[in-house]
């Protein structure tokens, strides 16, 4: 129930024990209460009539399985994102992420993406981490740059869109959270994810309490997966919110009482999640809700392109002022603090942390020598960096780069 739908019904939840499917060419009005309730229960939904060129996205999707499949590993590596310094571009091997504390490895290969920031851009020019320009194979693949460009200006004006919605949602002014969040200009972190098809590639290890045997420690392992490996495990993403497109089933999402449920898939839909920081935002009435993402077939490889649409870089960590009478919590504080305490995140959203502090410490282990040990444990955001990035990336010194030109 809930897979077969028809574009009338698209507004409505199916029977609330499902991802919830919205139509957004509806009025924003009931658009708004739609997504209201979807956040309240699933902390996602399935978006269709969003605006953004199909024909666009499907192009943007063969063009990356051309790099997946075509592009001579050579190439690949050239493009590899150890390369790229604190950009965080570029081509990421199997095994360059893992799930579960770090501990297995998922099955799927990426580029890594965002804006293409020009030389001049002031944070380029600071080296600050996420900004910089695409790395991309100009020459094998020649579209390919104005084709991603031209979707991750489309996807992040829906972003745009939904955060206006989510903002009547909870009864605020229509631009509440883009005048104090994202501040008119969100961070987009883009990723273009390649699910090989189940046992084309050889099984990692699998280390005590993740496997098939036992008790699962480890929340979210499935218990065929000796049979067939997660290409990215049961997680909560980080940021503000998630927009994903996909080419074939596999997502899932957990619900405290229905337990792990597939997502509809619908062809040229997305799907939208809240992530951690719209949860603290919110107070815990929008929920980020652990999910997970698999190839089922042996035969055919997965596609999903997941866009991390993220507070500005200076963007003050501060509750919104949601009255509870407007959006009622469904959870008790106790329920609320013990989701919160599967997260990360430390700080009080009271304004006195900017988003900038938490990227700062999520990536630390990525670039290991951008942040200062020193200046990393007085960061107040959250208890600990990442764990899911197996691959170090060296950053070039202000002062290294100037010898270097000497």
């Amino acid at each position: 129930k809930g897979f077969q739908l028809t574009m009338g019904s698209l507004a409505e939840d199916i029977d609330g024990k499902s991802v919830p499917v919205i139509d957004f060419s509806q009025k924003d009005e009931k658009v708004a209460k739609a997504i209201d309730r979807a956040l309240r229960t699933w902390g996602a939904f399935v978006c269709t009539g969003h605006g953004v060129d199909d024909e666009l996205s499907e192009a943007v999707f063969a063009e990356g399985k051309k790099f997946f499949e075509q592009v001579s590993e050579e190439t690949k590596q050239k493009l590899h994102i150890r390369h790229n310094g604190a950009r965080w571009r570029g081509y990421m091997p199997i095994g360059g992420e893992r799930s579960h504390g770090g501990k297995t490895r998922d099955l799927k290969a990426g580029l890594y993406l965002g804006e293409d920031h020009a030389a001049d851009h002031p944070y380029v020019k600071q080296g600050l981490p996420l900004w910089g320009g695409n790395v991309l194979p100009d020459k094998e693949l020649p579209n390919m740059r104005e084709l991603f460009n031209a979707y991750i200006k489309q996807v992040k004006q829906l972003g745009d869109r939904t955060m206006d919605l989510i903002s009547i949602g909870l009864g605020l002014p229509e631009k509440t959270i883009q005048d104090r969040i994202t501040e008119n200009d969100a961070i987009s972190i883009v990723r273009m994810w390649y699910y090989p098809p189940q046992g084309s590639v050889p099984h990692a290890e699998v280390k005590q309490g993740e496997g098939t045997k036992g008790k699962q420690k480890t929340e979210g392992v499935s218990k065929h997966v000796a049979e067939k490996e997660w290409g990215i495990g049961a997680h909560s993403d980080y940021g503000l919110w998630t927009i994903i497109r996909t080419d074939a089933e596999g997502l899932e999402f957990q619900h405290p009482e229905y337990g792990w449920s597939k997502v509809p898939f619908i062809k040229n839909s997305f799907v939208m999640n809240a992530g951690d920081v719209l949860d603290r935002l919110t107070g815990g009435r929008y929920k980020s809700r652990f999910h997970r993402a698999m190839n089922h077939s042996s035969k055919h490889p997965r596609m999903s392109m997941p866009f991390f649409y993220d507070p500005s870089w200076e963007a003050k960590m501060m509750t919104l002022p949601i009255l509870s009478t407007t959006v009622p919590t469904d959870e008790t504080t106790e329920s609320r603090n013990a989701r919160w305490g599967k997260t990360k995140i430390t700080c009080d959203f009271d304004g006195k942390v900017r988003y900038k502090e938490f990227l700062a410490k999520k990536v630390a282990n990525v670039f290991p020598d951008l942040v200062p040990k020193e200046l990393l444990v007085n960061l107040k955001s959250t208890s600990a960096p990442s764990t899911r990035h197996a691959i170090a990336v060296p950053v070039t010194t202000k002062q290294e780069k100037a010898s270097e030109d000497k």
